[in-house]
């Protein structure tokens, strides 16, 4: 009858018709949660809706309460709604979830304190603990440079160094995050929690031996496959960082024997390939089409095997340059970007009359420098990009944003905006500036 009601767009009666369903039918309170939720939000219709719930004796009527708050974006008043009528510790546990989902981290690490402080099941405290270090750790995690356009014209995953950044503000917050992880990593040596604080050693800290160390124990003490083979592709990782290739190979052919199927096999083999890049080895081209065969296109790093494939290819005249470009790379994956930058100085150097390479490498050697803060050699490589490759449109926005959203200088974004929609009316970036230009203007 509900939805008849809906239908005539006789909402209270909806609504009414609702809560009786869901009293005799609560396993069904995610589909009726959603029926509500989707009701125009017209205020006054709105306003309605709440006064019958708020006058229902129903329990569900306040937790349906609590989703309309958090649609509304009033967090606290939907927890407190939720906190005072919730049936079973999961809603809490959910509500802290979906508040970790959209950055709500400060809310979420509140629900997570209140579940561990309550005398719910080991269980349900372990998840809280767990789910908590991990919002703590995303909470200190954040991105040192914030720009929403041209991160995306060169992102390889297989490639990019696995480092995260972590503002020094923020070290308080990744100490929480550790000392939970830590407390449960000493009650169990293979669990969730020893993975979780070996990729802060390793991600974030950078500590290579205490890392190895917790992901060996994981290895050893797990009965998670999961946390077993990512500990492996870890401890490849590490080698690879150390500089110690023919280690890490060695780990990889001992990993493709006890995985030899399915996901594993697939993400092995793109290890390899990644290897061998790095060791420019003379069937990585061959490698890299066998992969591309056999995984599926929605896969996501099918991309970014296709761009190394064009990116081999590109360098094919030239033997030693893709030898440097190589070696490159293998200095950002192990964070050493100074290093990085000082090579793709020299290749930039050799490779003036190949305009692509020239193009894409001056793309590469600008992030870097942008990452250390060198505006005016990132200025400088920019204004040498040719017009004649999509790098040119990458300049533009690069330098755009940079004035938009590090140097805080308005009147030369828009300028930089409005010039790049002008001179590419075609650009598939062309909305994106339209709305940001949109924004500044108004």
């Amino acid at each position: 009858m509900g939805n008849y009601y809906i239908s005539r767009l006789n909402y209270n009666k909806a609504i009414l018709e609702f809560l009786i369903f869901l009293d005799k039918n609560p396993n069904q309170y995610n589909k009726i949660s959603n029926k509500i939720i989707a009701i125009p939000d017209y205020v006054d219709l709105q306003q309605e809706i709440k006064e019958t719930l708020y006058k229902s004796s129903f329990l569900c009527s306040k937790i349906l309460l609590s989703d309309i708050a958090f649609k509304s974006k009033d967090f606290k008043e939907s927890y407190d709604l939720l906190k005072n009528n919730f049936q079973t510790p999961n809603q809490l546990l959910d509500f802290a979830y979906q508040n970790k989902k959209i950055k709500n981290y400060d809310l979420a690490i509140e629900v997570y304190k209140d579940i561990i402080n309550q005398d719910y099941s080991s269980k349900m405290t372990i998840s809280a603990i767990l789910d908590m270090g991990d919002t703590l750790e995303k909470k200190s995690i954040s991105s040192k440079l914030n720009l929403p356009i041209s991160q995306y014209f060169y992102n390889n995953e297989i490639l990019m160094s696995p480092y995260n950044y972590i503002n020094s503000e923020n070290l308080g917050v990744l100490d929480g995050a550790i000392s939970l992880y830590d407390s449960l990593y000493s009650i169990s040596k293979g669990s969730e929690a020893g993975f979780r604080l070996a990729e802060i050693q390793f991600a974030i800290l950078n500590d290579l031996d205490r890392a190895f160390d917790i992901y060996t124990e994981c290895i050893k003490y797990s009965k998670n496959t999961s946390i077993k083979f990512n500990s492996s592709l870890r401890i490849i990782d590490i080698m690879i960082i150390k500089g110690n290739l023919s280690e890490a190979k060695k780990i990889l052919v001992e990993n493709i024997k006890q995985y030899g199927k399915g996901k594993e096999s697939n993400l092995l083999a793109i290890k390899n390939i990644q290897i061998d890049f790095f060791n420019m080895e003379e069937s990585i081209l061959d490698s890299i089409s066998n992969v591309t065969q056999r995984l599926s296109k929605d896969n996501f790093l099918y991309n970014d095997l296709l761009d190394m494939q064009s990116i081999i290819i590109s360098f094919k005249d030239d033997l030693e340059l893709l030898e440097l470009f190589s070696q490159a790379q293998l200095l950002i994956f192990q964070n050493k970007r100074l290093e990085a930058i000082k090579q793709l100085i020299e290749i930039h150097n050799y490779s003036i009359d190949n305009m692509m390479i020239n193009d894409f490498i001056i793309a590469q050697l600008s992030y870097l420098l942008l990452l250390e803060n060198n505006f005016q050699d990132v200025f400088k490589y920019l204004d040498e990009i040719s017009h004649e490759t999509i790098f040119s449109e990458f300049s533009y926005i690069l330098k755009a944003e940079i004035f938009d959203f590090i140097l805080d200088d308005k009147k030369n974004a828009v300028d930089l905006y409005l010039d790049f929609l002008n001179k590419y009316p075609l650009s598939i970036f062309y909305d994106d500036i339209r709305l940001r230009l949109r924004d500044l203007v108004n």
